[in-house]
């Protein structure tokens, strides 16, 4: 996982919002958090934490009211919003806890909502809190002891009890994929089950076998026979009935269509009228119905004709009479209407009356308006002055205090001179009494090594020099083994010798020699002192051994304390040039002090004094900046009010300008008569006047408007009675040509008169119908008359005979059902054959099945002894923990100088190899507080990389919260120099702590300062 952004408000001491932009951190690769103890630099991490799994360790029991003591006391509300990188393809998410104070009850704060957010392209889309951590596949436990390892909780998975470290090993690297007893109890269930049924299948079988199925097969064959015989039965007496079936249809035919012929030739008559009567209505359809359509259409629209003209003749006498009473009323109000000029001019004088009068109202108020207004400038101008007056003595007030201050400037060098001076006294007293230590550690290491070798038995050579001496002692136990190698060849060969003396001893005459085979022994192989030869080889032999041994041991013991020692004498000539270096700067130093501040105290007092006369500074440059402001204010007012003033006289001077200009153009007569009248009046006389206007124009308009409308309805009206007599003339003439040409066409015909006609015409003939049936008359007594010459040409002289007939078909049902019962017997016996095959075929398949689930059964059986009681997830957790105390060794063993090594016991507790102590067993509870943070900080860091093999990512993040308080100046430096080298594993480190002296090691990091009145502060170094 990599934090990518931040950002929390109203979280414990942090009251107003603060954001910390991981990605310029993480681009280092190592970065601390430091501040004072209580300042909230662990808060970010239990933000971070909270963010993503929603609880925290610090308020982690149901009694200790969460939310509330969450929230910042002086805060409404809490918000944390993280996002971060994850996963093999570093996906990015949101999480977003949001909480409120209820504003009614101050101790009353509901449950915080988690909202976590999965990145999509420029989007954000919602996921489940349950499918985030899927996405970040750690638990809250293992997240603390591998990604961000809070305080107090860097040491937990180093002291975790056997059973919870292989818990979290199962969990961290899902090792439940090997907790395999219950599948296989499962399989042994499922593969019982089966066998079951396959038994049970069995029985359900019953007896079967080969003779039965023989059996039948032979009885299947006499059937076949019998029914080949039957089936050519049938089919002769099937073609003889269907001769018969074809004898009795063609008679039966013969005699309906005879009947058919009767019945037709007998509609005959009706027929031919039919006939006649469509040709009559034709010939008057085609020569009489349109031209006697024609004068029936005339004659309707004539009738119409007759009644427009009446209508619109009383219409035109109506309107005729409104139009004259119209006029009369237009000619009565035109005369009102003529006067209106007057009445107007007398509503203008009344509305300029009432502006008269407004405008004076208007005067008297601004005229008492102006008398305040300079009133108040007059006192702003006062106040101005005073203001003046005190800004000048502030302002002389001020220039001499500043001139009685010190050199601030050489002040500060001086200051940070004795700041430098006392660290280089320090950093001498410290390295002086670091060396000292150092060179009696290395004293008493040598003294040591000098003892074991007066000691040992093994003196010769140059003891000064240890390395050498270790040669010799090295080159002393190669010659010892040569010589222990060649008392081995000499044993071995005497022992042959031995060997062959029991086989000459055991060798008579006429016996055959095992060796070559002879049954004569002249002289038999003898030597009596091979025994005490041997003997005396074999003691030889232990001596041997015994200083192999003691010269390894020996080796082991010197080159153990020289493993220790080189370090400590190379440690020893840094310190001494780090001393000289320092003494060197300190001298250089002396000579760069500012004389008069040599002495701490005058520097002191002169502080003092600084401080004094800025804060009698800072509060006179105050009070000249409230009277500054005062004073800009009290300009601004005399401004605001002048243009006020200037404002005022202008609207009166208008306002009397407006009185003048409107009394001119008012009559003398016309004030007399207004003279007594008010607003009031005024406004009621105009009133009338202009309700009057209104009404007469109203009035005058409306009856216009009338007369014009009447004027063309009665034009538009006698245009239309005109055309309808014309339009009525036209038919009449035409009506009178078209009775003359029907009576012409009447007398060449048969006809004799019109009413003839028109009764042919009005008959409802369907013509197409009609003639369809006569159509379909002959055409079926056609299709008769051929039917009845072919069926007697078919029948020629044959008879049909009922009783053969019947014969023939009782015969046929007998051979059938024959055939039915034989099929029968046939079905019965096929079906019995086909399931004694199947059985037979599912008999050798069920028993084969039945004998691999048994052998399978066996074989489960072995796989469930093997994988009970978590035996197998056991093995596997420790072969992961081994890996990984093989993995944290690789930094451990250089941190505490080739000196402590972890390694697991049979039980999976760690242990410390001890190589100072002869490379002894030791508990890792008897390591020191330093040396137990190197090792936890090994484990956690090689915990980290499996972490990271198993996110497939390619970076990774590891925080850091305190535990370096129990760290000395050469330990941290050890792991520091670890941290760093972390980079090249594309790892990034955050580190938390109040040691102020890590802020020199770490170049980039937040500075967390908490302020009394707003909270935790988060300052940045770069």
């Amino acid at each position: 996982m990599i934090p990518v952004k931040l950002t929390i408000e109203g979280l414990y001491s942090y009251q107003s919002k603060q954001s910390i932009d991981f990605k310029k951190l993480s681009d280092n690769h190592l970065f601390g958090i430091f501040g004072s103890v209580g300042s909230g630099k662990s808060s970010i991490l239990e933000a971070i934490i909270f963010s993503l799994y929603g609880k925290t360790d610090r308020l982690l029991k149901s009694g200790d009211n969460r939310n509330y003591n969450m929230m910042n006391l002086k805060s409404d509300k809490l918000f944390i919003e993280f996002d971060f990188i994850t996963g093999k393809d570093q996906k990015e998410f949101k999480v977003v806890v949001e909480g409120r104070r209820n504003s009614k009850k101050f101790d009353d704060v509901k449950t915080f909502s988690r909202t976590a957010y999965i990145k999509n392209g420029g989007d954000y889309a919602p996921i489940t809190t349950e499918e985030l951590e899927d996405f970040i596949g750690l638990s809250y436990e293992n997240f603390k002891r591998t990604v961000i390892i809070p305080q107090g909780k860097f040491q937990e998975f180093l002291q975790l009890s056997n059973a919870e470290r292989t818990k979290m090993m199962k969990e961290l690297f899902n090792l439940e994929k090997y907790e395999l007893y219950n599948k296989t109890k499962r399989l042994e269930e499922k593969n019982n089950e089966s066998i079951n049924k396959l038994k049970g299948s069995l029985e359900q079988l019953g007896d079967v076998s080969d003779e039965q199925l023989t059996e039948l097969e032979t009885k299947q064959k006499e059937t076949t026979a019998k029914l080949s015989s039957l089936n050519e039965k049938q089919e002769k007496q099937t073609i003889l009935l269907k001769e018969l079936d074809q004898l009795k249809e063609n008679t039966l035919l013969l005699d309906e269509f005879s009947k058919k012929k009767k019945v037709l030739d007998e509609k005959s008559s009706t027929i031919k009228k039919l006939e006649k009567d469509i040709a009559d209505y034709e010939y008057c359809a085609i020569q009489f119905k349109s031209i006697c359509d024609a004068i029936d259409r005339h004659q309707a629209k004539i009738n119409q004709l007759n009644q427009n003209i009446k209508s619109e003749t009383e219409t035109h006498k109506a309107l005729k009479e409104t139009y004259g009473q119209k006029s009369k009323d237009y000619t009565k109000i035109q005369s009102e209407y003529e006067q209106l000029d007057e009445r107007r001019k007398e509503l203008e004088f009344i509305k300029k009356l009432m502006d008269i009068s407004l405008a004076k109202a208007k005067v008297e108020k601004n005229l008492s308006r102006k008398e305040n207004g300079e009133k108040a400038v007059k006192d702003v101008i006062e106040a101005i002055s005073t203001l003046e007056t005190l800004e000048k003595e502030k302002s002389a007030y001020l220039t001499e205090l500043r001139k009685s201050l010190p050199n601030i400037e050489e002040l500060s060098q001086a200051q940070k001179w004795h700041l430098e001076n006392n660290n280089f006294i320090k950093q001498l007293n410290d390295i002086t009494l670091e060396h000292d230590k150092l060179k009696n550690t290395i004293h008493n290491n040598t003294s040591e090594i000098n003892e074991l070798i007066q000691n040992s038995a093994f003196k010769n050579g140059d003891t000064k020099d240890f390395n050498k001496y270790l040669e010799l002692i090295n080159e002393e136990s190669v010659k010892t083994e040569q010589e222990l190698k060649k008392i081995n060849i000499l044993i071995e060969e005497n022992l042959i010798y031995s060997g062959l003396e029991r086989y000459a001893q055991n060798l008579k005459d006429g016996s055959q020699c095992p060796l070559c085979g002879s049954e004569s022994h002249p002289e038999p192989f003898s030597n009596h002192d091979l025994t005490t030869k041997v003997n005396n080889l074999k003691k030889s032999k232990s001596d041997i051994e015994n200083k192999v041994k003691q010269l390894n041991t020996f080796f082991q013991q010197i080159n153990n304390k020289i493993i220790v020692l080189k370090p400590q004498t190379e440690q020893l000539v840094t310190l001494e040039n780090k001393k000289q270096d320092v003494k060197l700067q300190y001298e250089k130093h002396q000579n760069s002090v500012i004389t008069k501040f040599k002495d701490i105290n005058i520097v002191n007092e002169a502080v003092a004094k600084i401080k004094e006369t800025q804060t009698i500074i800072d509060k006179t440059e105050k009070e000249l900046s409230i009277n500054k402001s005062n004073y800009q204010e009290s300009l601004k007012n005399k401004e605001k009010y002048q243009i006020g003033l200037q404002k005022i006289q202008s609207e009166i001077d208008a306002e009397q300008n407006t009185i003048k200009v409107l009394s001119q153009q008012i009559p003398s007569a016309f004030f007399e008569k207004y003279d007594n009248f008010n607003n009031t009046k005024l406004q009621e006389s105009y009133d009338d006047v202009s309700n009057s206007i209104n009404k007469i124009t109203k009035e005058y308009k409306q009856l216009h408007e009338e007369i014009e409308s009447v004027k063309k309805k009665i034009d538009q009206l006698e245009g239309s009675l005109s055309a309808n007599q014309n339009f009525l003339k036209a038919e009449e003439s035409e009506i009178t040509k078209q009775k003359q040409i029907l009576n012409d066409k009447i007398l060449a015909s048969e006809f004799t008169d019109l009413t003839s006609i028109k009764t042919i015409l009005a008959k409802d003939i369907d013509i197409n119908k009609e003639k369809e049936i006569i159509t379909n008359y002959h055409k079926e007594h056609q299709t008769v008359d051929h039917k009845i010459k072919e069926l007697q040409a078919l029948l020629l002289d044959k008879k049909y005979d009922s009783n053969e007939h019947a014969q023939c078909i009782a015969e046929l049902k007998s051979i059938t059902a024959d055939i039915n019962t034989t099929n029968q017997i046939q079905g019965e016996i096929s079906t019995k054959i086909k399931d004694l095959r199947k059985k037979l075929f599912t008999k050798v398949e069920l028993e084969k099945d039945l004998n691999i689930r048994n052998e399978r059964g066996e074989n489960i059986k072995i796989m469930k002894r093997m994988f009970h009681g978590s035996g197998f997830v056991n093995y596997i957790s420790s072969v992961y923990l081994q890996n990984l105390c093989l993995a944290a060794n690789e930094r451990f063993f250089k941190m505490t100088k080739q000196k402590l090594s972890l390694e697991l016991s049979n039980d999976n507790n760690f242990e410390v190899r001890d190589y100072l102590n002869g490379g002894k067993l030791r508990s890792v509870k008897t390591l020191s507080g330093g040396q137990t943070f190197q090792a936890a900080l090994s484990l956690a860091l090689a915990l980290a990389d499996n972490v990271q093999a198993l996110t497939q990512t390619d970076q990774n993040f590891f925080f850091l919260d305190e535990g370096f308080g129990s760290l000395d100046k050469e330990s941290m430096e050890i792991v520091f120099n670890t941290l760093k080298g972390l980079k090249k594993e594309n790892r990034i480190v955050g580190i938390i702590s109040h040691v102020e002296e890590l802020q020199q090691e770490i170049p980039l990091f937040l500075k967390i300062v908490q302020d009394e009145e707003s909270g935790s502060c988060i300052n940045e170094s770069y």
